[in-house]
């Protein structure tokens, strides 16, 4: 990762062509998004808006090329835009603030974008979810030989949730490039001082006090649905925290790298139960600040 990151770091063509080739890739290998954002998000912290908005300038009229030769133009270029204009924002925000708490911040605001766009676009995104759903769940739906009912049924639960999930994962993967480009750049310029940032992630209390409304309506029957959407990629920002300061505990109590891997084993195995588990442990520590309330004291011994 070092090597590549030194590559992008040679000048604006080498990162131009990191970033152009791995988004033309993305399609048969979905993580390639991440590290096409981290290009624009590396150049960006390091070299400036301006050096990052020529690489993303340069790759989205090669995404455009390439997606005019398969009658996909707009397609293309509405995927380039998602992937690399939060890039520059976020960069941009983080270069300036040095403060990763509100650049994630800003990450949420664009995830409630997609939200509200996706909301406001369609008449019914639950019911528009159903053909996707179905089309992706339809072999492991026959598999469990549900009846029409039961199966309809799933599928329009499930249709109520997909506005909402789509923007935490746009939140989660432009959050997710952008602390690949910030890692990049501390191993090069900075090293260590990537972990050191990420363990002291923590919220401001505003978006704690903002997620009160929003989480209590997913419990109401008949609430909002684009409350209900706008919960998910809060609720998404809080399970970031959690990792932080699960990442910083660990380290702080010396714990052995197995502690880890279980952690993420969880997220793999059972991501429902584990997501919400950081999720509220995230939010607890917006209010709590956990970390602080561990430190060690002046006076206690080394390891103790």
């Amino acid at each position: 990762m070092k090597a590549l990151a030194g590559f992008v770091m040679k000048g604006w063509p080498q990162a131009a062509g990191v970033a152009l080739l791995s988004a033309l890739l993305s399609p048969l290998f979905a993580p390639l998004t991440l590290l096409s954002g981290a290009v624009a998000a590396l150049v960006t912290l390091r070299k400036g808006e301006v050096d990052g908005l020529r690489v993303v300038a340069v790759a989205t009229a090669g995404v455009a090329v390439a997606a005019q030769l398969f009658g996909q133009l707009p397609v293309g270029l509405l995927f380039a835009l998602l992937l690399w204009v939060p890039m520059l924002v976020l960069g941009f925000v983080l270069r300036s603030t040095r403060s990763l708490p509100l650049t994630v911040e800003v990450g949420v605001a664009f995830g409630a974008l997609v939200v509200v766009f996706y909301a406001l676009r369609f008449d019914d995104p639950a019911r528009d979810w159903a053909p996707i759903l179905e089309s992706m769940l339809g072999p492991l739906l026959d598999a469990q030989q549900l009846d029409g009912d039961a199966r309809q049924a799933l599928i329009a639960a499930m249709g109520r949730w997909m506005t909402g999930a789509l923007g935490a994962a746009f939140f989660l993967q432009t959050i997710g490039a952008l602390l690949l480009g910030r890692w990049w750049q501390a191993l090069l310029y900075n090293p260590g001082g990537f972990r050191a940032e990420f363990h002291a992630l923590r919220l401001h209390r505003w978006l704690a006090i903002l997620a009160v409304p929003l989480v209590v309506v997913l419990f109401i029957e008949g609430s909002p649905d684009l409350l209900r959407y706008l919960a998910l990629p809060v609720v998404a920002a809080f399970f970031l925290q959690g990792l932080a300061l699960t990442h910083a505990q660990l380290a702080a109590f010396s714990a052995h790298a197995g502690w880890l891997v279980g952690v993420y084993a969880l997220l793999i195995l059972a991501p429902p139960y584990a997501v919400t588990a950081l999720a509220t442990a995230g939010y607890a520590d917006a209010w709590m600040d956990f970390r602080r309330r561990l430190e060690k004291k002046p006076g206690d011994k080394a390891g103790t």
